[in-house]
């Protein structure tokens, strides 16, 4: 009978390290909607067995000009939840969450247009993490004010005057 791996309960967001990139404290967006992970990059130019890029980038207070050159795994094309398709590097990295450092795939992009320089999708968190959506940085975040609306939106309803 195989035995149960322990899995650590995160939250939708985490503080995590790049310890190959010498990079600490990045905020990184649970996502269990996609698969693939994602690091903030830019300047990646992909070579024929590796590929060169800057992590994060200047309005990011662990940002260095550090040019950064990793095995390249593959050309992947993502699918955004808007539909756009794009080819990205994958490369393969240590990352530290929640005190705990794995191995893991991470495509390059751009996402300076985003709120959170990392995302960290399902391959990654299968079998060894589960996701509290009511928690960030370890810690329970309060009630959110929609449900405070919707309660007053339904007592107002309740009481409003059937004629």
């Amino acid at each position: 009978m195989p035995t149960a791996r322990p899995t650590r309960i995160i939250g939708r967001l985490e503080s995590v390290d790049f310890p190959a990139f010498d990079i600490t404290g990045i905020t990184a967006k649970v996502d269990t909607g996609a698969y693939t992970s994602s690091i903030h990059c830019h300047h990646i130019e992909v070579g024929e067995s590796d590929v060169t890029f800057h992590v994060l980038d200047a309005t990011h207070p662990e940002f260095t000009e550090k040019t950064i050159k990793a095995k390249l795994l593959a050309l992947k094309d993502v699918r955004s939840s808007s539909g756009h398709v794009q080819r990205r590097a994958m490369i393969r990295t240590q990352i530290r969450i929640d005190g705990q450092t794995l191995t893991a795939d991470f495509t390059l992009t751009d996402r300076s247009d985003l709120r959170h320089p990392v995302l960290l999708g399902r391959r990654l968190l299968r079998g060894r993490f589960l996701v509290d959506v009511g928690m960030a940085f370890g810690r329970r975040e309060a009630p959110e004010q929609d449900s405070e609306r919707s309660a007053e939106h339904t007592l107002k309803t309740d009481t409003a005057d059937p004629t």
